[in-house]
């Protein structure tokens, strides 16, 4: 034992000398098992106490939060500088030199301090290889500036004298132990004192497991003070350095308040002679021996509770500690838990070894939840298709407290709350930022639904509780209520409310009710505003048709959003369990979106989109939906929608009434014709819907995606054929479409370019019928291959011939930018966001030049070759054409990079009279060939932005457009290539020449002629904006332009769904809104809804306006601004969480307001699958005679019979959801098996505690009777008797046994703290 400093005083500005000559505090505060959130305030309340030194590790993932607290201090206090504040942090594995410095350098990163006061090794585990090398790290890390003091952890004499005996640079200054009355460690910290290192104390106070010991409480007594104060006061006089950790303001306090009393002599002996080698770290890895064999060995809770009572009483743990001890044995990701787990957890909690605010606080730490180390279990969907663990945790504590096997006591209800509060709002904050990033289109996976309706009914079990309204009397409750309340109502609003949960509402309810509520200083309840506006009562909710009307029209109005995914999340969300009328309302829908289209004389491609929809996919929706419409079946339901349908959308004597009425009996008939294909009606129910007589279906082959995969496969030109079938209504376009994509896909990882150079040519003469496909497809899926395969194309020099390998990338290529460039699609939307991608590259460079002086030296020497290929003439005065030599040294990507800056250097070549006009115009001419022809993209480009900003190039301009702008080959092949990328550049380039014959008159007819070539190459894009002339129109409207417009749209289709009978639709399109949000804001446009909405409500029709008005706000979009620009959805949301603001407002505007994002939440939600449980038997494995001795074992040997596990165990709290479909690929889900055997054996690889945990000797339970050192019993799951695949996660490592030295000769204890 150090000598005692007695009659000495000590504060939290005292000082020790270390011996390197610098000092640092005698007191630090300890942040070990603190989270971040914990940290951060903690370390503040210390520093504001007077604390200068805080002691932080790797190991604690803290280090980021501990630094920015000392550093917004020291922001808020100018006076103090950095180096005011002492910090220490440790290593948390010894390894090699190179890892062990970098993990230093990480640590000051980390910490954001510029560098580290004290850098310890945490532990001397690894071998005398590792701490050697990882403390040179140290020295050279103190050298380097970033670490001041080098020191130990956990370090016994042995390893101590290794250090010193291998002659450092620097002498560790400090070791960081275990000590305090229980554990004195009197020949260690007497061997430090010897060699001039400092003692650091963690857990000075026993980590309270000893705090109402009976000397302790009698000396505590005597001096006049608490128990923490006289255990750090003996740290302190026998010249250690202690640590007290607390998280508690008052706590932290406390225990620097230790200079107003000196312990005498003899009570200094007398707490010496408590020594019991009371290693409290090393409590909870015993616990942790006993857990993991009792689960290896198949023993049953209640045959573990006397051994635990034993423990309990032989080697006491904290509750906090326990429970992660058990939470540590959670499965890995993906796995199933054993089930054993959930019984230890009650059986611990029922015994009151832990609490339920332990156990939360433990599973938030072990669940990706509450860590995003990455390191630990998902939440998320597990292989073995059982619940999480956190959902079986969550259930079983609700039943616990239900059946009042637990309650929450006054001393624990702090800390319970306090874990449910970080569970909601860790849930609550990750669901609405998954919603948002994704404009409410993700869906939840069954295993997360459980999870969070398990969460909610264990919040209102415990808040619901009469017992819980005591925590109103006590001190935290007045601070915490507010932050508790909040993340209830966050909850259950982004949570329960958007998964549409039974339990929607409840939380929302409670936190209206005692002791949620704020009172006055009578114990009045205060209203707020909110809860005023909460009061305000829903009007009916209905499903107007004009609602999957404006929806639908939104779909298909620009590049269509309907993939399956789309379609159905918002058609179960709308319709819950109601699937005939769904059934029903989108056919109708449909055909209302077709008469609209006919009507507003829109475009024949629209037309088309539209019909094919009708004709295609719409057979294949219902032939999902037909398992699900009992007792109706699709023939009815389609029989049904075809009387609400009206075929007269014009009066009879309206000029082209006609047209239009044979129109929609086309497609109608087309309709149920691809519906007969799919067997969803038969031929007498035609005849019956279109009144006529029965006539046979035409003979027509269906096909699948796999049938025309396999045929295209080998064979790509047979794509020719099918691609055909896409414009037909026949009901096979969805198979074309998949095949296609699947094709595409296929040939881009097989890198078979020839095949898909087929593949691309067949689709560039078909641009259009893209339109198809994309309505079965996303960009990702389609385009992200093709972009992947350009960007990674391998150029090989070596090969004969280049031409041919320059066509493939054309035409490859070609088609990536006509799909791009119809869609106007992003990186974003081809899922490439961040990718330094050539192809989006190459687009945000098309138009721009490098000047020739910023060329590298590579791209300057293959500019002068292409030049020289281009425009070189033989003795006739021909070019000669591009050589293989061209290309062989030039990658295609490379040659498409300088292709602007190769057309400026031609014109600047031409206008200095060192190239004749006809060598210019021969030369570009050869890029009209098929191999270089995308390449006029850029070239074109280039001409568009650059061409007539020097007048006198108009001329030699002209002439080289019109070269470029005809086609110079007959084939078919290549005109198609060359339309295509003419359509690419026809609207800018005209723009351009109007700019000419103003500038030119001159020019008119040569500007005229070029301008009647690029016509017929306008309105290739298949965007949501809309024509100048509807904006002009839209924008001039009487009364308030655009903000009427939109009210007028409202009010007009509110008028129109309101009426009786069939009736073709009032005329809109979604492009008027999407024009609006442009133009004058989302905020306006917003405002204008409202407006309307408040007096449909005073005419009666509110919730008609609602339906119309939400279907609007949600219906999906590409996009109506620039990333980052707001929404409508976002202002409404932003608004209804401002209640001030609509306390504010007149009452209509905001009951319209409120009730708007009510709906819109709710609409945005989407039901899950239903709930099943999944009976597994579980053979538990005999034990071996040692256990057995210790009674844990039935009489027999035997095993208990089969486990059941459900996927809900909620008993009387459980919710079930009643959707009937929601999953995308419906006949994957039905033909799936569960291969339960194979994930039992998985879990028993994943059946050990954390990789992180220390592992103990075996021998450390003797004095309990249990001996953990029999060889490891295999376990058998549904008769598949798997051995663990990796015992060495389970056995002691005997190859460097540091335990030896640190539990043997020396007694020291290892623990990580």
């Amino acid at each position: 034992m150090q000598k005692k400093m007695a009659d000495q005083s000590y504060s939290l500005a005292s000082h020790i000398k270390l011996n390197n000559g610098l000092s640092m505090p005698r007191i630090h505060l300890g942040v070990y098992l603190m989270s971040g959130s914990e940290a951060s305030p903690a370390v503040k309340h210390a520093l504001e106490a007077g604390y200068r030194a805080v002691d932080s590790a790797q190991m604690y993932h803290n280090e980021k939060q501990v630094g920015h607290a000392i550093l917004d201090y020291l922001k808020s206090h100018p006076e103090l500088k950095r180096e005011d504040i002492h910090y220490t942090t440790k290593l948390a594995s010894n390894s090699d030199y190179k890892q062990a410095r970098a993990s230093i350098s990480k640590s000051v990163k980390e910490c954001g301090l510029g560098y580290i006061d004290l850098f310890l090794l945490h532990s001397p585990y690894g071998g005398k290889k590792a701490r050697l090398e990882s403390w040179r790290a140290v020295e050279d890390a103190i050298q380097d500036g970033e670490v001041k003091i080098g020191g130990v952890s956990n370090f016994g004499e042995k390893h101590l004298d290794e250090l010193l005996a291998s002659k450092p640079k620097v002498k560790p200054a400090v070791n960081q132990i275990e000590v305090h009355p229980f554990n004195t460690r009197s020949n260690l910290t007497s061997y430090c004192q010897q060699h001039d290192i400092v003692v650091e104390a963690y857990a000075p106070l026993a980590r309270a497991l000893r705090m109402k010991h009976p000397t302790i409480l009698e000396l505590a007594k005597k001096y006049s003070c608490t128990s923490g104060q006289l255990m750090v006061r003996w740290s302190l006089q026998h010249g250690f350095v202690p640590l007290p950790k607390s998280v508690r303001k008052e706590r932290i306090v406390e225990n620097s308040q230790i200079g107003g009393f000196n312990i005498e002599d003899a009570d200094m002996k007398k707490m010496d002679g408590l020594d019991e080698y009371l290693v409290t770290g090393s409590s909870a890895k015993q616990w942790q021996t006993v857990f993991k064999h009792a689960l290896l060995k198949r023993i049953t809770a209640e045959q573990l509770a006397a051994p635990l009572k034993e423990l309990a009483r032989k080697q006491p743990s904290s509750g906090q500690d326990i429970a992660n001890v058990l939470l540590g044995f959670r499965a890995g990701k993906g796995g199933a838990d054993d089930p054993l787990l959930f019984r230890y957890i009650a059986q611990v909690l029922s015994a009151s070894y832990v609490d339920t605010g332990d156990i939360l606080l433990a599973l938030l730490t072990h669940s990706a939840s509450g860590n995003k180390t990455g390191k630990v279990p998902s939440g998320g969907p597990q292989s073995s298709g059982l619940p999480t663990c956190e959902e079986r945790i969550f259930t079983l504590l609700a039943q616990l407290h239900l059946n009042d096997t637990l309650s929450t006591r006054p001393r624990d209800a702090n800390k319970t709350t306090r874990a449910i509060t970080q569970w909601l709002k860790v849930t609550s904050e990750s669901e609405y930022n998954t919603q948002l990033a994704s404009a409410g289109l993700n869906t939840l996976d069954p295993f997360s639904y459980g999870m969070y309706d398990a969460l909610a009914s264990l919040a209102i079990t415990i808040f619901g509780k009469h017992s819980f309204r005591t925590v109103a009397k006590q001190s935290w409750w007045k601070e915490r209520r507010s932050v508790v309340v909040q993340e209830m109502v966050n909850f259950d609003m982004h949570v329960l409310q958007w998964m549409q949960s039974q339990l929607s509402g409840r939380l929302q309810a409670l936190s209206r009710m005692p002791p949620f509520m704020e009172t006055d200083a009578d114990g009045r309840p205060l209203l707020t505003g909110q809860q005023i506006l909460d009061s305000l009562t829903d009007l009916p909710s209905v499903r107007t048709r004009a609602g999957l009307y404006v929806w639908l029209n939104a779909c298909l109005c620009g590049r269509p959003l309907t993939d399956d995914m789309t379609m159905l999340g918002f058609l179960q969300a709308r319709y819950p369990g109601d699937n005939q009328n769904l059934a029903i309302d989108l056919l109708t829908a449909a055909f209302d979106v077709l008469t609209n289209a006919v009507l507003r004389k829109e475009v024949r491609q629209s037309v088309q989109i539209i019909r094919s929809f009708i004709c295609n996919k719409m057979p294949v929706l219902l032939s999902v939906m037909a398992a699900y419409l009992a007792p109706m079946t699709a023939e009815a339901c389609i029989q049904m929608a075809f009387t609400h349908i009206a075929m007269e959308a014009l009066p009879p004597i309206t000029a082209g009434s006609a047209d239009v009425r044979e129109l929609l009996k086309r497609t109608r008939l087309e309709f149920l014709q691809a519906s007969g294909l799919h067997g969803l009606v038969s031929e007498a129910a035609i005849s019956g819907i279109l009144q006529e007589p029965a006539t046979s279906l035409p003979r027509i082959a269906r096909y699948t995606k796999d049938g025309l995969v396999s045929q295209c496969t080998n064979n790509a030109g047979r794509l020719e054929g099918f691609a055909e079938d896409l414009q037909a209504m026949q009901g096979n376009a969805g198979a074309v479409a998949g095949c296609i994509v699947e094709v595409i896909t296929n040939h881009c990882m097989n890198k078979d370019t020839m095949s898909l150079k087929t593949v691309c040519t067949i689709l560039i003469k078909r641009i259009p019928a893209m339109d198809i496909v994309m309505q079965y497809a996303t960009p990702g899926s389609l385009l992200a291959p093709l972009c992947s395969l350009l960007h990674d194309w391998v150029h090989d020099q070596d090969q004969t011939e280049f031409t041919p390998s320059y066509e493939e990338f054309a035409s490859i290529l070609l088609f990536t930018l006509a799909v791009l460039y119809r869609y106007d699609l992003t990186a974003a939307d081809v899922g490439l966001a961040g990718a330094d991608n050539f192809v989006f590259r190459l687009l945000d460079n098309v138009s721009s030049t490098t000047s020739v002086s910023a060329l590298s030296e590579e791209q300057s020497a293959q500019l002068a070759k292409w030049a020289d290929g281009l425009f070189a003439i033989d003795e006739h005065g021909e070019t000669s054409g591009i050589s293989d030599d061209v290309m062989r040294h030039c990658p295609p990507q490379a040659f498409y990079n300088i292709v602007p800056a190769l057309f400026e250097q031609s014109v600047l070549a031409c206008r200095s009279n060192a190239l004749s006009i006809s060598t210019l115009k021969g030369g570009l001419e050869l890029l009209l060939e098929p191999f270089l022809l995308p390449s006029l993209v850029g070239g074109l480009s280039w001409l568009v932005k650059h061409s007539w900003e020097d007048h006198g190039d108009a001329d030699l301009l002209v002439q080289v457009l019109d070269k470029l702008l005809k086609p110079s080959s007959s084939s078919q092949e290549t005109q198609a290539m060359h339309k295509a990328t003419l359509a690419m550049v026809a609207t800018p380039l005209i723009r351009s020449l109007q700019e000419l014959l103003r500038k030119r008159p001159a020019l008119k007819k040569a500007a005229n002629g070029l301008i009647a070539l690029l016509m017929p190459h306008l309105g290739h894009k298949r965007a949501d904006h809309s024509s100048r002339g509807e904006a002009q129109e839209w924008a001039s409207t009487q009364d308030g332009g655009w903000s009427c417009c939109v009210r007028n749209s409202v009010r007009d289709i509110v008028a129109w769904t309101s009426g009786v009978g069939p009736s073709p639709p009032t005329k809109y399109t979604h492009k008027l809104f999407i024009g609006a949000c442009r133009t004058i804001g989302p905020e306006r446009v917003l405002g204008a809804m409202v407006a309307e909405i408040k007096e449909q409500t005073a005419r009666g029709s509110g919730p008609q306006a609602l339906d119309v008005c939400v279907a609007m706000i949600i219906a999906p979009t590409v996009s109506y601004g620039a990333t980052g620009f707001l929404t409508v959805r976002d202002h409404l949301r932003l608004l209804s969480l401002d209640a001030p603001n609509l306390m504010d407002r007149p009452l209509g505007e905001a009951e319209a307001l409120v009730r708007l994002s009510r709906r819109v939440e709710a609409q945005l939600a989407a039901p899950q699958m239903v709930q099943m449980t999944l009976p597994i038997a579980v053979q538990e494995q005999s034990s071996d005679q040692m256990m057995q001795e210790l009674g844990l074992t039935d009489a027999n040997g035997a095993p208990d019979a089969s486990i059941a596990i459900p996927m809900a165990q909620a008993g009387n709290l459980a919710q079930t959801s009643t959707a009937d479909f929601t999953t995308t690929d419906f006949d994957a889900a039905m033909s799936a098996s569960v291969d339960l055997t194979s994930a039992a054996s998985q879990d028993l690889a994943n059946l050990v505690s954390s990789s992180d945990a220390m592992q103990m000797d075996q021998s450390v339970f003797g004095d309990l009777d249990i001996n953990m050192g029999q060889p490891q019993q295999s376990m058998s799951l549904q008769g598949n008797d798997n051995m663990m695949a990796d015992a060495s996660n389970v056995q002691q490592n005997q190859e460097e046994d540091i335990f030896a030295d640190l539990m043997g000769d020396l007694g020291d204890d290892f623990s990580f703290t």
